[in-house]
């Protein structure tokens, strides 16, 4: 099956003539038109840079016609809410592409950047000539590669929505909703965390995957309703739904579903619970407003706002769900596999296409894993016999930094980052009163505030261990008066007794 990932289109890459040894396979581009000198050596190149927000076709040969995928008469299949997030002065900006003037393409995609949301977005078009099998959903994976991949956090947001600072994620797949059609546009995206280290990386170290596949899902069921016909995008951390000829993830239970909209909440309301359902609806419908301006509540990952339209209905939300599935990958049909150099590493000696957005991606990561002190308290009760242990939770700031994409600061002021102690898994008995928020997380209920804790009466003094976070907030606030966008992680903390 691996050799479905490797298109013969691709083209070696040189490696830099120096000690440090290449990864032991070769970085490939997917363009065929590269630059060359007289001596055969290929070098960087640029990719065709062209105003995708003004154009109403892409750029192509003569007599080959393709519409921007936000065009009148386009065909796409493309959540409603993003078809038209595409503004310069809304943060997005052009990274990769492969269309030109003067070739046609072996494989049509461009991808664009935004800035103020680290969000990586690829648009793939699927020629009207292309050979394919029919297929009911596609299958997709950003993944880094490279010595340094396991060392970066980049994948880090994409891959999972309780952050831990001590495992960085290399991956994160997702399964989408709509089936595979010829001349039709589809949009895939992932949100990517800041590596303030990344300028110092090689590109040979460290490398961005990106495979497309088409599958079928048999069955999927979401919090107990089963269904054969997957409805929304779901991703399920840790799993990679791209390298297997089948899949069967009945024991993978926690999963994510995304909501880019009200119109993705819609269409997995049947597999939710009434409760869930109108929790996503109020975070989407609501939050939008008093979300860039207010506390954001039942989530723990999530972006808000950043949309110049007058249709301000604009999320990014990973919500928390039981989820598992059943489906085979098509053996013989792959639609792309492209790799391409990460954003901010040190291209020198790279020779093929080069981004052509050069710095790091992200907004923001932390500088170290946070902590949480814990304070505990037992005191004998007037009967003698229980004890009451209370337990005060209080989030370390000199524990982590917030840093920020340094790359922004000419462009954007950050909000200062609020920061609030999250308590997963409280026990259900022998709690006698919380003092904090109860949030429903997916069909989860955690405990947030800035000083939460709870009481138990026992016969001794006893101590109770949970799962603890940290959640971050705080705004992006564009220079040149666009819309704000909010955005929203939660970190895996450490909890130390003080």
């Amino acid at each position: 099956m691996r050799k479905l990932l490797i298109p013969l289109f691709w083209i070696s890459l040189f490696i830099i003539s120096s000690c440090k040894k290449a990864p032991k396979d070769d970085i490939r581009l997917d363009h065929t038109d590269l630059m060359e000198s007289n001596d055969m050596t290929l070098y960087s190149v640029n990719p065709y840079n062209f105003d995708w927000e003004n154009a109403d076709f892409m750029p192509m040969p003569n007599n080959t016609q393709i519409l921007v995928p936000w065009a009148s008469g386009a065909s796409t299949q493309i959540t409603p809410e993003i078809l038209h997030d595409y503004k310069k002065t809304d943060g997005w900006t052009l990274v990769y592409n492969t269309f030109s003037p003067t070739a046609v393409p072996e494989h049509f995609y461009f991808m664009l950047y935004n800035k103020y949301r680290g969000v990586l977005r690829m648009y793939y078009y699927i020629p009207s000539n292309s050979n394919f099998i029919e297929s009911k959903n596609i299958v997709h994976k950003l993944g880094t590669a490279g010595n340094y991949a396991q060392s970066s956090p980049i994948m880090n947001f994409a891959a999972t929505t309780l952050i831990d600072f001590d495992n960085n994620e290399t991956m994160a797949s997702t399964l989408e909703q709509w089936q595979v059609a010829k001349a039709t546009w589809y949009a895939f995206e992932y949100e990517l965390a800041y590596d303030p280290d990344l300028a110092n990386v090689s590109y040979t170290s460290l490398w961005l995957q990106w495979p497309i596949i088409s599958n079928q899902v048999t069955q999927i069921t979401m919090n107990g309703q089963s269904s054969g016909t997957v409805t929304g995008s779901i991703s399920l951390p840790g799993f990679d739904l791209t390298v297997s000829p089948s899949f069967n993830t009945n024991n993978i239970g926690d999963g994510n579903i995304i909501i880019k909209g009200l119109s993705d909440a819609e269409k997995v309301k049947p597999k939710l619970s009434t409760k869930l359902f109108n929790s996503i609806k109020d975070l989407v419908t609501k939050n939008i407003t008093s979300g860039v301006s207010g506390v954001i509540q039942n989530l723990l990952s999530g972006i808000f706002g950043g949309k110049s339209a007058e249709n301000s209905d604009n999320v990014n939300l990973r919500i928390k769900s039981d989820i598992s599935m059943q489906g085979a990958l098509e053996s013989s049909f792959l639609v792309s596999a492209s790799n391409i150099y990460a954003p901010g590493t040190n291209y020198s000696g790279a020779s093929g296409y080069i981004p052509l957005y050069d710095e790091p991606l992200g907004v923001f990561y932390v500088s170290d894993k946070p902590v949480v002190n814990r304070e505990v308290q037992s005191e004998l009760m007037s009967d003698g016999m229980t004890y009451v242990t209370r337990q005060d939770y209080t989030v370390d700031d000199s524990s982590f930094d917030v840093i920020f994409n340094n790359a922004l600061s000419d462009e954007v002021d950050f909000g200062i980052p609020f920061k609030e102690v999250v308590l997963f898994d409280m026990p259900d008995t022998g709690i006698i009163e919380i003092y904090g928020t109860e949030e429903e997380v997916g069909e989860e209920t955690i405990y947030t505030g800035v000083y939460p804790f709870f009481s138990r009466g026992w016969p001794r003094p006893r101590t109770t261990d949970l799962t603890v976070g940290i959640r971050v907030s705080f705004d992006v606030i564009p220079k040149d008066g666009s819309k704000k966008t909010r955005i929203v992680k939660t970190f895996l903390a450490d909890v130390v007794d003080i």
